[in-house]
């Protein structure tokens, strides 16, 4: 055996080798986006059993989208290619509209049952809604803990640059007296003051 038959050979098994990876990576992918898929279409009273095939339609597709945004898509009711393209068109054309990047990922990609595609179609979703919501539920816990945070700081009101006056408080009384901070904290149970809004 020469040099350029063993690197051929050699070639082949990492070729084959890949390829089993690139299989094993999508069957994972699969299995994990079809338990995510499931998990929001339950609601909807509705489920997949095969990612690949259940969403060629469109209808799977429209209920998880409605169900992620709580927005009612247009549907096609019909069983034709014709109808099932628009489905996913309709779908296609709701994730643009929330400037969501579909890279070259069309209606008959999916209708077709194309496995990467659709593979990246969920992931673009899962990104798009999932990992958003998380970020805006991180965002809103930080400004409630901003908020916490400058409620417990008793705010201070200028004393117009007047000599011998002191800084008020927002509640009008003079900084630093014992029983300052215990009639603000009274007045501010009550829900008296600038700026109560809870």
């Amino acid at each position: 055996m020469d040099f350029d038959e063993r690197s051929q050979e050699a070639l082949k098994y990492f070729e084959a080798k890949r390829q089993e990876n690139s299989d094993e990576r999508d069957r994972i992918q699969k299995k994990t986006f079809t338990k995510w898929v499931n998990r929001n279409l339950t609601k909807r009273g509705r489920r997949v059993e095969d990612l690949f095939v259940d969403l060629r339609n469109g209808f799977n597709l429209i209920a998880l989208l409605e169900e992620l945004t709580q927005e009612v898509l247009p549907k096609e009711n019909g069983e034709t290619r014709f109808h099932r393209t628009q489905n996913v068109q309709c779908c296609l054309d709701f994730l643009q509209r929330r400037h969501i990047k579909l890279v070259n990922i069309r209606p008959k990609d999916i209708v077709d049952g194309n496995g990467k595609l659709t593979l990246g179609l969920i992931w673009t979703i899962i990104l798009s809604f999932q990992i958003s919501v998380i970020t805006q539920r991180q965002a809103e816990e930080e400004q409630k803990r901003e908020r916490r945070r400058s409620s417990q700081q008793s705010p201070k009101i200028e004393s117009n640059g007047e000599p011998g006056a002191e800084a008020l408080n927002e509640y009008g009384y003079a900084e630093g007296s014992s029983s300052t901070k215990g009639q603000a904290l009274v007045r501010m149970d009550k829900g008296e003051g600038p700026g109560m809004f809870f």
